[in-house]
């Protein structure tokens, strides 16, 4: 994490009794570890609740299906560009050990992945609203350029691609973590 980042998130954890951390946008992401959350936990009163949501974008590796290439690649895009960017693409579920290893109780753990295949769902515009922003790091990086990538397209594109194989697709899957601090 870097000093700006850390910096950000202390000064919100000394204004209220408790940490909650959530992703905003992709280039927001928190590389944390334990040392971090160590310092932080300083600052909080007894009893007070730690938590934490982050992605897990290594579940997209084993979601592939021969009949989904669009998508397919976008999610090797994504896991690629997050690697690049120095995002740990598997932080959510490091979250309970992480958690232990600060000192605090084990946390209660939620995980969720939005799926859908069906005509009018709103995840095909979230997929191609996400991938428009990350275009420009994805040219920077040289994995795909923005013209290539036709990202304007993309909700229709993955529409289609899911219709026709039927077969549903998932938004980034997201593990949270909560642990209230004993006194």
């Amino acid at each position: 994490m870097d000093n700006e980042m850390f910096d950000e998130l202390l000064a919100s954890v000394k204004e209220m009794d408790e940490i909650v951390k959530r992703k905003k946008q992709p280039s927001r992401t928190f590389n944390f570890a334990v040392p971090e959350v160590k310092h932080i936990i300083n600052y909080l009163k007894p009893n007070a609740i730690v938590a934490f949501e982050e992605l897990d974008l290594t579940f997209y590796r084993s979601f592939t299906n021969p009949d989904m290439p669009l998508f397919n690649q976008l999610a090797h895009w994504g896991i690629e560009i997050f690697e690049l960017t120095g995002a740990n693409v598997k932080i959510g579920m490091e979250l309970s050990r992480i958690f232990v290893e600060s000192g605090l109780n084990s946390p209660k753990l939620d995980f969720a992945a939005p799926a859908g295949c069906d005509e009018h769902w709103s995840g095909y515009q979230y997929l191609q609203d996400s991938f428009q922003s990350l275009a420009p790091l994805l040219e920077e990086y040289e994995l795909v350029s923005i013209d290539e990538l036709n990202a304007n397209t993309l909700a229709e594109r993955l529409k289609n691609e899911a219709l026709t194989a039927n077969h549903p697709l998932i938004l980034t899957p997201h593990v949270s973590a909560c642990s209230q601090m004993t006194a």
